[in-house]
């Protein structure tokens, strides 16, 4: 039977007591900071502060000796900005995607999102019901001027190269999978990958985006969409990070690669600068993202590198 919620509703300053009773002597100078940002917030941002246990895995509520709100508050400072680079990224790469997706199933049939006969029949039978549903409820709550036009003109009904521009990026991913292989292996490849390794970063992407949207906690979170680098074992660019794809870091490597591949360098090296700022202190690192030591020399995130000199499997 589930407990019940016993703990209290307290005041901002009874917060900091607790917190500076559990060893975080500098709280009362935070105060502010504690009421803009939110006690539950920030409990994420110091959980890696607390003590371990007596059985050495779970957590007690005391801190390590020696732990500051202001080192929860770099490390907070740190995800946003990462957050806020991460975001910059994703934008470029799915607006690049938007266009690659509605272009290439344009040259089928104009209206190929809408005509399951020109698309995957094993990805049909199982996801275009429900993707063309989604799809027009979205439209009908669309209050965009173009969305309207067709609506009033052609009874809303939009070729693909429109439809991609209203669609949430989930909607975008699921197009890609109901796409023929031709199509997505056409597509994969200007990004120097196989069309199923594709799919799978685009999935691992669009988590990440969503934990971004609602300004998640980003900086060492457990990524259960792993992206696919099975195939990447004799790459010289993402073979290093095939052990990291159960943390950020290895969706991090895999967005580096498209960013590349497309040339939005400015992206990758602003995202490269926040990395390589990650707040030095005892008791976190880089190494709960699973970033492997001196990643930044890796080619993967050197200024030089260019798509022409990676492995590209196909498939």
């Amino acid at each position: 039977m589930p407990a019940a919620y016993a703990k209290p509703w307290l005041s901002f300053p009874e917060q900091a007591e607790l917190l500076r009773a559990r060893g975080m002597p500098d709280v009362d100078e935070h105060l502010d900071d504690l009421a803009q940002l939110g006690y539950y917030r920030l409990s994420g941002y110091w959980y890696p502060f607390r003590q371990i246990g007596p059985n050495g895995v779970s957590r007690g509520d005391h801190f390590f000796e020696g732990t500051t709100f202001r080192d929860v508050l770099a490390l907070y400072n740190f995800d946003t900005r990462l957050r806020e680079s991460v975001w910059a990224c994703l934008s470029a790469l799915e607006i690049q995607l938007r266009v690659s997706v509605g272009h290439e199933l344009g040259r089928l049939d104009p209206f190929a999102h809408v005509n399951p006969d020109v698309l995957d029949q094993r990805v049909v039978a199982r996801k275009f019901d429900q993707f063309r549903r989604s799809l027009e409820s979205l439209q009908v709550r669309s209050k965009e001027d173009f969305v309207q036009h067709f609506l009033q003109r052609y009874d809303g009904l939009m070729p693909v190269w429109v439809a991609t521009e209203i669609m949430q990026m989930g909607q975008l991913v699921t197009l890609f999978e109901l796409a023929p292989f031709a199509v997505r292996r056409d597509i994969a490849e200007r990004y120097g990958a196989r069309a199923d390794e594709f799919h799978s970063w685009l999935k691992s992407s669009n988590i990440i985006r969503n934990v971004v949207a609602h300004h998640g906690r980003l900086w060492n979170r457990s990524i259960g969409m792993k992206p696919q680098l099975s195939h990447r074992r004799s790459d010289p660019l993402l073979d290093h990070a095939r052990g990291t794809v159960d943390r950020i870091y290895g969706v991090l490597a895999v967005m580096a690669y498209l960013l590349r591949a497309r040339g939005t360098h400015d992206r990758l090296m602003e995202l490269r600068s926040v990395l390589l700022d990650f707040p030095q202190m005892r008791t976190v690192s880089p190494a709960m993202m699973k970033m492997p030591v001196s990643w930044e020399q890796h080619v993967l995130w050197s200024p030089g590198w260019k798509l022409g000199e990676a492995t590209s499997p196909r498939g």
